[in-house]
């Protein structure tokens, strides 16, 4: 009774770094990044009144990986790829709270296994990603004017040891962790998302802010 679909996001990335103490400096410019590929992903529609939830609830489930497109080279400042295979694992709830769908809250599990990276011996810990979400439609269903805002957020916990020699210490040694909050916007009848994050708490990792832009297109239904 499932619904099923697959997808393909192509991301485009401009990292810039500025480590004065280290004497490190570098801006990658725009450039291509890694592939997200979701052969197949099931859904479920709940459509009947559940705890908290009177509008019912979405469940899906999916498996997708990251082939290591993109520029790298190991050591380079100017990277827009991670040099390795991600494949990801990942479980997602969205619940309604009133009878018109118009008020709703998500969460997601994303459990990523990353493989060895390129032309070097290191491997990056495994990490679980957790996603969240609140937000309110507007517009009229179905029309283009159509879509929700909201906040969301989302933290980073590695799980498993980085090895290698070619790691650097710090990161064998320590796991990494981050987290991230900020506005989401999702118009054009659910094709345009924007969000913008504020990182904080990060240990063994880097701490910014980012934004993020997906434009989905369907094809058939």
């Amino acid at each position: 009774g499932a619904d099923y679909g697959a997808l393909v996001a192509v991301p485009w990335a401009n990292t810039r770094l500025e480590f004065p103490h280290l004497d490190v400096s570098g801006s990658s410019g725009i450039g291509f990044s890694q592939l997200w590929v979701v052969p197949f992903s099931l859904g479920w529609h709940i459509k009947d009144p559940l705890p908290l939830a009177p509008g019912g609830a979405d469940i899906t489930f999916h498996y997708a990986f990251f082939p290591p497109t993109g520029r790298y080279t190991p050591g380079a400042s100017n990277n827009t790829g991670l040099g390795m295979w991600c494949n990801e694992l990942s479980a997602r709830l969205t619940a309604y709270f009133d009878k018109d769908r118009n008020w709703h809250g998500s969460a997601a599990l994303f459990y990523d296994i990353n493989s060895k990276k390129k032309d070097v011996d290191w491997k990056q810990g495994n990490a679980i990603n957790y996603m969240w979400g609140v937000g309110r439609n507007f517009g009229q269903p179905k029309t283009l004017l159509s879509g929700w805002v909201g906040l969301a957020g989302y933290a980073q916990w590695q799980v498993s040891s980085t090895t290698g020699v070619d790691a650097p210490e710090i990161l064998q040694n320590h796991k990494s962790t981050v987290y991230g909050v900020g506005p989401e916007l999702t118009a054009l009848e659910g094709a345009l998302t924007v969000r913008y994050f504020w990182q904080y708490g990060a240990k063994t990792a880097t701490q910014g802010q980012g934004l993020y832009v997906q434009f989905a297109m369907p094809i058939g239904k």
